[in-house]
C-alpha cells in the first residue's frame, strides 16, 4: 500500500519572458488568395507566472497467487496557473525582406483544472490477455508490434507522426537542415515518474526518416554543459545524457549519448523468447561467445517487469549508426552560462532487422514503432546528487526499460513541409 503527496512548480525562465521566436509558417496564398507568407510567432510575457501542480495519490497492490497481480489506485491532480498561448492581432511587416503577415501568440496563465479518478490494473496470465485501464478494456493498438502489454495502460501514452525527410540530412548535430526546421517537435519532455510534470530544463525531440535511416534529433537547454565520459559503451548514464530505446515484440535496443559525443549501445532480448524467437540461432546473440552478457530484471534490480528477465548484450553494435552533437556554450566551465546542446542520430533501417517483426524496412505508410526518447540530468539538491529523468511520455516509475510505456511513432510517407508544420502547430494549439 502507498500514499503520496507531492507538489511541482515550474518557474518561467528568462526565455519564457523575453522570447520572440517563429514557431510555424504558411506559404503565400495559403490563408486566402493574395495573402502574403504568414509567420506564427511566440512572444514571451512578463505576465507569465509559475505553473503549479499538486498531486495526491494512494493505492494498493496485491498478488493473485502465481497467476498475476491486481493494482488499485485513487488519484487527484490540481493544476493552477497553467501556461497558455493566447493569439494576438495579426499585423504585416516588410522588413527584412518582402511583405509578410505576423500572427502573434503570447504566453499567459489562463488555464487551471483538476483530474481525479480511479485506476485499476491487473495481469492474469493465460486467462485475460488485455489490461484493465482507466477507460475500460484496451486491446492492442492497431499496427503495434506488441501483442501483450503486460498490464501497462496504453491510454496515457503520446503519439507522434514521423514524416519522410524532404531532402538530405547532414549528421552534424545542429538540426539546421530544412527538413529538421519543418519537422514537428515533441511536447516539452515530462517527468519519467510523474505524468504532466514538465522537465525542469527545456527538452524536446524530433523524428524523420528516409529510405536508409531513421533520424532522431534532440534539443537540451542546459546552463552548465558537462561531460567527461569518453570510452565507448561505458556507463554514460552516470552523467548527463540523452537516450533512445527502440522496441520490437521480443527485444529492444538502447542508445545513450553524452555532450562529448560518447555513446553506449545495448541490445536486450526477453529470456522467454530467446529460443522461440530464433535469437539462439544467431551468432551475434550467442550466450557463450566472447563478450559481456548480463541479466536485466528481477525484483532486486530496479528493472522488475511482469514478463521476467532479459539477456543484455553489452558488446552489440548497430552497423552503420551515425551520430553527432553540437554545443552552444563552453564544456565543464561554470564561470559562464551556456545555452544548451543538440544531438542528431541516424539509425540505419538495416540495423533494425531484429526488431522489425515482419514490418517493412524502410517502413510503409501507417506502420507503428514503439520508441522511448529521454534525457537524464545530474544535479545537486541539499548537498546530494540526484538525477531526474525526463521523457517524451512518463512511465509512472523511474525505469526506462518498460517497452509497453514507449511512445507510439506513426510512420508517414508524406514528406515534411510547411503544410505539415502548420498542421502540427494547429493540433498543438487545439490541445
Amino acid at each position: 500500500m502507498w500514499v503520496g503527496l507531492s507538489r511541482a512548480v515550474r518557474t518561467p525562465s528568462r526565455g519564457d519572458h523575453d522570447s520572440n521566436a517563429a514557431i510555424g509558417a504558411v506559404g503565400p496564398d495559403s490563408l486566402f488568395a493574395g495573402a502574403p507568407e504568414a509567420v506564427v510567432t511566440l512572444l514571451g510575457s512578463d505576465r507569465e507566472e509559475a505553473e503549479d501542480l499538486l498531486v495526491i495519490d494512494a493505492g494498493l497492490r496485491t498478488q493473485l497467487g502465481r497467476s498475476g497481480f491486481l493494482d488499485a489506485a485513487l488519484f487527484y491532480y490540481e493544476y493552477d496557473d497553467v501556461t497558455t498561448q493566447e493569439p494576438g492581432v495579426p499585423y504585416t511587416i516588410d522588413e527584412p525582406g518582402p511583405l509578410h503577415l505576423i500572427v502573434p501568440v503570447q504566453n499567459d496563465n489562463l488555464a487551471s483544472g483538476t483530474a481525479r479518478g480511479v485506476e485499476i490494473g491487473s495481469l492474469i496470465r493465460d486467462t485475460f490477455p488485455y489490461p484493465i485501464s482507466r477507460v475500460g478494456l484496451t486491446p492492442p493498438h492497431e499496427g503495434d508490434s506488441m501483442t501483450d502489454h503486460w498490464g501497462y495502460s496504453q491510454t496515457d501514452l503520446k503519439h507522434y507522426t514521423c514524416y519522410r525527410a524532404n531532402g538530405p540530412i547532414v549528421i552534424d548535430g545542429r538540426l539546421d537542415d530544412e527538413a529538421w526546421k519543418l519537422a514537428p517537435p515533441s511536447p516539452r519532455f515530462e517527468d519519467l515518474e510523474t505524468p504532466g510534470r514538465p522537465a525542469l530544463l527545456d527538452t524536446w525531440a524530433k523524428l524523420l526518416w528516409d529510405d536508409d535511416y531513421l533520424y532522431v534529433g534532440f534539443w537540451c537547454a542546459e546552463p552548465h554543459l558537462r561531460g567527461t565520459q569518453t570510452e565507448r559503451d561505458c556507463m554514460i548514464c552516470q552523467e548527463n545524457d540523452v537516450e533512445v530505446f527502440i522496441a520490437g515484440e521480443n527485444a529492444y535496443f538502447e542508445f545513450e549519448l553524452n555532450s562529448l559525443g560518447t555513446i553506449m549501445e545495448r541490445f536486450y532480448i526477453w529470456q522467454d523468447s530467446y529460443v522461440t524467437g530464433g535469437y539462439d540461432q544467431l551468432a551475434e546473440f550467442d550466450l557463450l561467445a566472447p563478450g559481456i552478457v548480463d541479466t536485466l530484471g528481477g525484483t532486486w534490480s530496479g528493472h522488475a517487469h511482469p514478463r521476467g528477465r532479459r539477456w543484455c548484450f553489452r558488446n552489440w553494435d548497430m552497423p552503420g549508426l551515425m551520430w553527432a552533437v553540437d554545443l552552444q556554450g563552453t564544456l565543464n566551465d561554470d564561470t559562464d552560462v551556456d545555452v544548451g546542446w543538440s544531438a542528431e542520430i541516424s539509425f540505419p533501417w538495416s540495423g533494425l532487422t531484429h526488431l522489425a517483426d515482419g514490418r517493412s524496412l524502410p517502413p510503409r505508410q501507417d506502420d507503428v514503432w514503439r520508441m522511448d526518447l529521454s534525457r537524464f540530468q545530474w544535479m545537486e539538491e541539499d548537498g546530494r546528487r540526484i538525477c531526474p529523468g525526463w521523457a517524451f511520455n512518463s512511465h509512472h516509475v523511474y525505469d526506462s526499460h518498460i517497452p509497453e510505456k514507449f511512445t507510439y511513432i506513426h510512420m508517414s510517407e508524406q514528406e515534411v513541409s510547411t503544410a505539415t508544420a502548420m498542421q502540427a502547430v494547429i493540433e498543438e494549439a487545439g490541445e
